[in-house]
């Protein structure tokens, strides 16, 4: 990760853009899962606002992290075709933290 990224993600373990030599199969398939997170919302959130569809963040669950979307400034709108669209520029990853029996927090690496 980059300086700018370490700033804005401070939890993030690793970003990576679509497009960028880092990215993988396995970033696609992250992907994919994720966008099947934001359909099965709308499709069972009826009615509701474009805005509540991010609400919680949509995450998947990734060998030990939790992966999300990284938007770029549009985030979510209503095309012309009154579909949904997510302006997704790339994934977010973070370690998964648990609680220990004994009360500490444990990152699994």
């Amino acid at each position: 990760m980059n300086d700018a990224d370490r700033a804005a993600f401070p939890n993030g373990s690793r970003v990576v853009r679509i497009g960028d030599a880092q990215w993988s199969s396995e970033d696609d398939n992250a992907l994919e899962k994720l966008m099947g997170v934001l359909r099965r919302r709308a499709k069972d959130r009826q009615p509701c606002t474009l805005e509540s569809l991010l609400e919680p963040p949509p995450r998947v669950q990734v060998d030990n992290a939790h992966v999300y979307i990284l938007y770029g400034p549009r985030t979510i709108w209503v095309d012309d075709e009154n579909q949904f669209q997510v302006d997704v520029r790339g994934l977010v990853f973070e370690k998964v933290a648990r609680i220990s029996r004994k009360g500490n927090i444990v990152l699994n690496l």
